[in-house]
């Protein structure tokens, strides 16, 4: 992912900030969202068969988690304790930092690393503001941004790790899937979708970016 960012994909990205009016500081990383369900892992998209899962309220996510053999069910957030719990839903996906502040392990003990999302946070200026600073102000922000970028994904690999052995001790059982080959097949028409609507030049300098 930061491959592309830091590349290529990340400055045609930044172009399209720009036209909106800010100016680009720093991406930091959010982690990788993930099928969480009631007490079942997932190894393969089969295993996803049936299950009615959460997601955002997002066309893409609603496509790759039916791609990939779900049930994909568009909720919010703060309705899948009780969704899960009454056995309206069967899982969620998200990372691990969100299974444990909101307490959902108490009716979701199974992890599964599908890490078939990754979105990264972005730290923006409205560039109203920015442009009244001065070259020295300016120049000392976006240093202290380049430095902070580095520093957060350092910090957030801790964190997760720390998370993931509280979450342990709370009952949560994490599987690797040795083989994510299987979800990524399942998953190419939606890539093929997407060029088709929004022109392959970003996907293309992304895909480009993983070869890297």
């Amino acid at each position: 992912m930061f491959k592309a960012l830091n590349g290529e994909a990340g400055q045609k990205l930044k172009e399209d900030i720009n036209k909106a009016g800010f100016t680009f500081l720093m991406w930091a990383d959010g982690g990788s969202r993930n099928i969480i369900t009631k007490d079942k892992p997932v190894y393969t998209p089969e295993d996803l068969k049936g299950l009615k899962i959460r997601v955002m309220n997002s066309q893409l996510m609603v496509d790759a988690l039916n791609s990939m053999g779900a049930i994909a069910t568009p909720m919010e957030q703060g309705e899948v304790y009780t969704a899960i719990e009454q056995g309206v839903l069967d899982g969620w996906e998200n990372n691990p930092v969100t299974l444990l502040t909101l307490k959902l392990y108490e009716v979701s003990k199974a992890f599964s690393w599908t890490q078939h999302f990754m979105v990264p946070d972005m730290v923006l200026i409205s560039d109203n503001v920015f442009q009244k600073l001065s070259p020295e102000q300016q120049q000392a922000i976006k240093e202290a941004a380049a430095e902070a970028e580095a520093k957060q994904r350092e910090l957030w690999d801790a964190y997760i790790g720390n998370t993931v052995k509280e979450l342990e001790s709370h009952g949560v059982t994490f599987t690797e899937i040795d083989d994510l080959s299987p979800f990524i097949e399942r998953a190419k028409p939606i890539w093929n979708s997407y060029k088709e609507q929004y022109g392959s030049e970003l996907i293309t300098l992304i895909e480009q970016a993983k070869q890297k």
